[in-house]
């Protein structure tokens, strides 16, 4: 119910937005796109923002986990791992380590679509040089701003000129993963000894996904904080919503309407993100003995 209510001042809000941008509209200006449907304005960058108290067994994390704390993600293994070997931090990096060598997802088609028949980006682009449907920009925008962003965080944290990041852990160094390892621990035992404190900045950020009465959000930003007090406990988290996707308004996706994808390949997308489908590769990761021992231990 609140989250209709929400749905339903976003829609006021975005109506009067829409009905300014038109009416101020220059045409020819690159700044601003003519549309060519208004439901398009949806999925750009001009939506406003709010916060939302989300609930974390709806949540998504790093593409197709689930953010709950019994889920199979690496980062809630690693800190449950960590925790039960009296917080070592190599216990944490083990686990990392130990599933960028099992789970290898080596280019963007993989990584969207696992084992159909889609092939939207070439074959051998790195795994994370691509764009998600429902997202504005171009591949290379979308990928320049990220290693940039990636690379002023790593410089932050003691790591000059790389470009790593944890969304893709197969692909870090070791050096990377012990950083990561550092970071994560670090962060799991404030917040468990304080308690978590909202900042201006930094802030927890996320999506939100609708396929008719059903929704769930997906992490967008503040990828160290939602693991973290997922395992620790938080039910729910407050989550700056910076868009809604919705499953039925395919057609007005960015990339659908620029011809990059299909609806049908768009869609497929959707819904393994939506479902939180896995690839075939994610299997030998979840019967794996390590994992099962520690999901023993510490998963009820």
């Amino acid at each position: 119910m609140l989250l209709v209510i929400m749905l339903m001042k976003l829609k006021r809000k975005i109506l009067g937005t829409v009905r300014k941008r038109l009416n101020t509209l220059k045409l020819g200006e690159k700044s601003e796109p003519v549309l060519q449907d208004p439901r398009e304005f949806l999925y750009s960058n001009l939506i406003p923002r709010f916060t939302v108290e989300l609930p974390v067994k709806k949540g998504r994390y790093l593409g197709w986990f689930d953010l709950d704390r019994e889920g199979f993600s690496p980062i809630i293994l690693a800190l449950h791992n960590w925790n039960q070997n009296g917080k070592n931090k190599e216990s944490f990096y083990g686990i990392l380590a130990l599933y960028a060598k099992v789970v290898v997802i080596d280019n963007p088609n993989k990584k969207l679509f696992f084992n159909s028949e889609f092939t939207v980006f070439p074959e051998k682009s790195e795994a994370r040089r691509m764009i998600y449907p429902w997202d504005t920009g171009s591949v290379e925008s979308r990928y320049n701003e990220h290693l940039e962003k990636v690379r002023k965080e790593n410089k932050k944290y003691g790591l000059m000129n790389s470009f790593e990041s944890i969304g893709d852990i197969n692909s870090c160094s070791d050096k990377k993963l012990k950083m990561e390892a550092e970071r994560f621990c670090r962060l799991a035992e404030s917040i468990g000894e304080y308690g978590y404190k909202k900042q201006p900045r930094g802030q927890i950020s996320g999506s939100v996904y609708l396929a008719g009465p059903e929704y769930v959000w997906a992490v967008d930003g503040g990828h160290h904080r939602a693991p973290v007090l997922s395992y620790l406990g938080y039910e729910r988290i407050p989550v700056v919503v910076r868009r809604f996707v919705r499953r039925e308004e395919v057609a007005f996706w960015p990339q659908v309407v620029s011809g990059l994808y299909s609806e049908e390949a768009a869609l497929h997308v959707f819904d393994n993100f939506f479902y939180s489908r896995q690839p075939d590769s994610f299997n030998e990761w979840k019967e794996h003995p390590v994992v099962e021992e520690i999901r023993r231990k510490n998963i009820k």
